[in-house]
């Protein structure tokens, strides 16, 4: 099980061999994973975590490494519970662990104790903050805005789109897709929400509500029987839509960052968020769209914003009336929008691999 032991036998050369500050690290990570659960269980998942923030920048062999002794320290259905929760909580409370916590689920999403997925405790935890959004909001607009963010860095990562014509009338059709196994599903608002227990209730049977229920979505394994109505273990047959049923709540988030109250932290978000992934939203929802450019228009124009934020919501506006394409603007535009850029993210976060999903198949 001590797999670092394994490496520097396999290669005295390993690049986790070396005297760095890094590869301490590394040991320490063996060695809060292998503490007794009974007494460290949320502390010592904390401490990877911080971990894995921590050598988040490195070469892909050190995260490899660090990922593997984060599976080997989840090995029952209370463990994967407790790392989803403390994934959770830290993506909450750190504003730079989203990438990791993206990174991490991609890696260990499909470990499962029978029909109990990280992903499924993910998403169940996504749609939970979205209902809570309001209490959040009034808690923490730190808190609020990492739960934004880290919503649509999972359904950009997850989900992809791919437009398939139809006959000789090119008819397009979106379509959406499980990155993992490229099934195809659809509408997560058409089908029934389970409402399973968490770790702390009594064993029973989960119980299914219609989606208008006002119940929680709680963490939760599905019986192998209803395995099909779990986000992510369905079947082709079934086609549910995760994404498309998850476009009306990143609209309402979007214009939750834009209300009377909206602080400029919440509109520099909008102006990140509409860059990552404003052109497949436009392309599901027009309607939504125009309505979220138009409020757009609304604060600029009635509002009393700091340059910033006016120059963040103008530059929205251009680009998404220049089709999201920033070859569209003028070059001097673009430098004149980028001195009220935020440092951390530039105009090229709307990627090429999001557009080359379009290409018909």
């Amino acid at each position: 099980m001590i797999i670092l032991h394994r490496v520097i036998l396999a290669n005295k050369r390993s690049i986790f061999a070396r005297a760095t500050p890094d590869f301490d690290l590394l040991i320490y990570f063996h060695r809060v994973v292998s503490m007794d659960y009974d007494q460290h269980k949320s502390s010592a998942m904390h401490r990877l975590l911080d971990g894995l923030v921590e050598i988040g920048s490195h070469d892909e062999p050190l995260i490899d490494y660090a990922f593997s002794v984060a599976l080997e320290s989840v090995t029952s259905n209370e463990q994967l519970k407790l790392l989803a929760e403390c994934v959770h909580r830290k993506w909450l409370s750190d504003p730079q662990f989203p990438p990791v916590a993206i990174r991490l689920i991609a890696r260990l999403g499909d470990m499962n104790f029978g029909d109990l997925t990280l992903k499924n405790l993910v998403f169940s935890m996504i749609v939970n903050d979205f209902k809570d959004r309001a209490s959040l909001r009034k808690i923490s607009r730190n808190l609020f805005c990492n739960s934004v963010h880290f919503a649509f860095e999972f359904m950009r990562y997850f989900y992809k789109f791919k437009r398939i014509k139809k006959g000789k009338k090119d008819a397009d059709q979106v379509h959406f897709f499980h990155e993992a196994n490229q099934t195809r599903v659809s509408s997560m608002l058409s089908i029934p929400v389970i409402n399973i227990k968490s770790p702390g209730q009594t064993s029973r049977e989960p119980s299914i509500k219609s989606p208008s229920a006002t119940s929680r979505v709680t963490v939760a394994s599905c019986p192998a029987k209803e395995k099909r109505l779990c986000p992510f273990n369905v079947e082709k047959k079934e086609c549910h839509q995760i994404f498309s049923g998850m476009v009306d709540p990143l609209f309402d988030y979007l214009l939750s960052l834009i209300d009377d109250s909206a602080t400029d932290q919440e509109i520099a978000l909008l102006h990140y968020l509409l860059f990552l992934i404003g052109p497949k939203l436009e392309i599901i929802k027009p309607s939504r769209m125009l309505n979220l450019m138009l409020e757009l228009r609304r604060k600029v124009i009635e509002s009393r914003l700091g340059p910033r934020s006016l120059a963040l919501l103008m530059e929205i506006m251009e680009l998404q009336s220049h089709k999201w394409n920033p070859e569209n603007l003028f070059q001097p535009v673009n430098a004149f929008y980028l001195k009220y850029r935020p440092a951390q993210y530039f105009l090229s976060t709307i990627e090429s691999d999001e557009n080359s999903n379009d290409d018909d198949q």
